[in-house]
């Protein structure tokens, strides 16, 4: 009796994840992000980007300083933000 109580509450959970899996989340906001990295034992890194929410457009900048490395390195990122 256990064990069919067992395997019909692991079912109706398997369903009930199954019914709202093909419900994608719905997207709110928007993000893209552009970034450079140069290298030659200290390093440096700049960029920003747009991120599109609520009816805006807020721009902002990522930056910074790092020691260690040789060459370059690039970014180019672009992604959703889901409610």
């Amino acid at each position: 009796m256990l064990r069919r109580t067992i395997l019909a509450v692991l079912a109706a959970t398997t369903l009930t994840f199954a019914a709202h899996a093909d419900d994608p989340p719905e997207p709110v906001g928007r993000i893209d992000i552009d970034s450079t990295q140069l290298a030659f034992i200290f390093s440096g890194s700049f960029g920003g980007g747009k991120l599109w929410y609520g009816g805006k457009v807020y721009e902002f900048e990522v930056g910074g300083l790092g020691v260690g490395g040789i060459g370059t390195s690039s970014i180019d990122a672009e992604g959703r933000s889901m409610k």
